[in-house]
């Protein structure tokens, strides 16, 4: 047994990534609910519980995006972002941090129109430039390779809702 709370939430977290990789949704969604959350909620140390919950963001967000949304407003705004862009990532590769992709820079991955609109709430919800710039043209590049399978008006709908997103957030003020 993994003695600390902490390491064992960024351990369910991992699995929980993991399995949702590996097409086994079910599995990493009861490990996210009955093993990830109440680890995360015992853990007393607030600095390694934002460390956690930036780690365990995807997971969350694949169980119920509401509730990974909500637990994103109690910690600080730069972790929120950090979480966040975590979610983004898993998204738009489909693995946890930390594994290699198999797309080349710029040629972007394979996204759905619920995963372009997945990350755009996301976006949305970001304050630091620098993290949505990473997020905005790894979508940008998915959404215009050629093998992308959204419609002619879902790049439409993706490009208007990135274009609104780009004038009000560019450049942060801070």
């Amino acid at each position: 047994k993994v003695p600390s709370t902490g390491e064992r939430a960024r351990l369910w977290g991992e699995l929980a990534l993991r399995c949702f990789s590996a097409g086994a949704e079910h599995l990493g969604r009861s490990i996210a609910q009955n093993d990830l959350v109440p680890a995360l909620n015992s853990i007393t140390d607030e600095g390694f519980r934002r460390l956690a919950v930036v780690e365990a963001a995807p997971a969350l967000f694949k169980v119920h995006r509401e509730i990974a949304f909500d637990e994103l407003t109690k910690v600080p705004t730069e972790t929120c972002d950090e979480a966040l862009a975590e979610i983004c990532g898993f998204i738009i590769t489909g693995q946890p941090r930390g594994e290699p992709i198999e797309a080349s820079r710029g040629t972007g991955f394979k996204v759905t129109f619920a995963a372009a609109l997945d990350i755009l709430d996301c976006l949305e919800r970001m304050t630091k430039d620098y993290m949505l710039f990473t997020a905005v043209c790894r979508l940008t590049s998915s959404v215009i390779r050629a093998e992308s399978p959204l419609t002619r008006e879902q790049r439409t709908e993706v490009a208007r809702r990135l274009q609104a997103l780009v004038s009000g957030k560019f450049p942060c003020p801070s």
